[in-house]
């Protein structure tokens, strides 16, 4: 094979290689794009910073707490853990948030933080391999209660003709659990209990 066929052989492999070879680099260079909700990308780019929740790669693992017997042992056992699962894998986070300046607020339930930030703040977060996600903390408005309705004006001024006769006044049951007596001498059932 002539000196001119192997040049060709090359510029054949290297024009298949190289453009595959600078894709994956800017592919790698945008792959954090994947692990942030695009309602934070979207907002940052509006607004300059944006608040979004950092979601933890590891969470704690609670399930230990099933073999304890008492309520308080448990409780005291899953707090505990999620606590110190919290305080060990956000310690470096807090710190690289601290250097950015960034406004910051840990969780340790959930073992995430909430962060304002801009989009070099969530840039950084995003290529932490121990974040799972940044996800949106969007300002939702809640709709307006309607005002209070007009105090009804015919309100009863005394006790309901039913509630007198049933006795639940002078036994102090309310009007719901009152219905669920019967005449006296008969069998009288309460809170799905039957009793002579």
């Amino acid at each position: 094979m002539g000196r001119s066929r192997w040049s060709a052989v090359l510029c054949v492999v290297l024009g298949l290689v190289v453009p595959g070879w600078a894709h994956s680099r800017e592919t790698g260079n945008e792959a954090w794009r994947t692990k942030v909700d695009p309602w934070v990308l979207s907002t940052a780019a509006t607004n300059g910073n944006t608040e979004f929740l950092l979601f933890l790669q590891e969470q704690a693992s609670v399930h230990a707490a099933t073999s304890l017997t008492s309520k308080e042992a448990k409780g005291e056992f899953v707090s505990r853990t999620l606590r110190e699962t919290a305080t060990r894998t956000q310690a470096p986070i807090l710190d690289a948030l601290k250097g950015m300046d960034a406004e910051f607020r840990p969780y340790w339930i959930a073992n995430m933080i909430w962060v304002r930030g801009n989009i070099e703040v969530i840039r950084a977060m995003a290529e932490r391999p121990d974040v799972l996600r940044v996800s949106a903390n969007p300002r939702v408005k809640l709709q307006e209660l309607p005002p209070d309705p007009p105090q009804d004006l015919e309100a009863p001024a005394a006790i309901e003709w039913g509630i007198t006769t049933a006795g639940a006044q002078a036994h102090g049951l309310s009007a719901s659990r009152a219905s669920a007596w019967s005449l006296p001498g008969k069998t009288q059932a309460t809170s799905g209990t039957i009793r002579p």
